[in-house]
């Protein structure tokens, strides 16, 4: 226990709470609106998060690739996957740790799409596709 408890209000970003958890090595969070506790927020709390933020649920077929940081590089590729019919059910994006400053990471997930299809699809837009799983 501490004497010096770290609250978040019920208003903080989703991002802010597992930043300053991380930062404070804490697994849990009380939420305050004013000075009343009005929950808490867990690792497992944020492990649902992410796990809805990835379309963890869903079926569908996930791809990461190696994309150019340029402007219109995202609306290139979800114009293809648009082409192909089908929608994307799950994004995200992270700056690649080796390479040069404009190359990003892509993941996402697309459902109805067979995995070759997935592949031939994004292969035009994309510098390169890191891996490709039905999931």
């Amino acid at each position: 226990m501490t004497r010096k408890v770290i609250t978040v209000t019920e208003d903080t970003p989703v991002e802010e709470a597992p930043r300053i958890m991380v930062e404070k090595k804490i697994g849990g969070l009380p939420v305050l609106c004013e000075k009343e506790l009005v929950g808490i927020i867990t690792e497992t709390d944020l492990f649902k998060v992410f796990i809805s933020l990835f379309g963890g649920l869903r079926p569908g077929v996930r791809v990461s690739a190696s994309i150019s940081g340029a402007k219109g590089t995202f609306a290139m590729v979800s114009s293809a996957i648009s082409k192909a019919g089908v929608n994307i059910v799950c994004l995200g994006f992270n700056e690649a740790i080796e390479g040069s400053e404009d190359t990003w990471e892509m993941t996402m997930k697309v459902q109805d799409l067979p995995k070759s299809k997935v592949v031939e699809v994004l292969k035009p837009v994309v510098r390169k596709i890191l891996y490709v799983r039905k999931m």
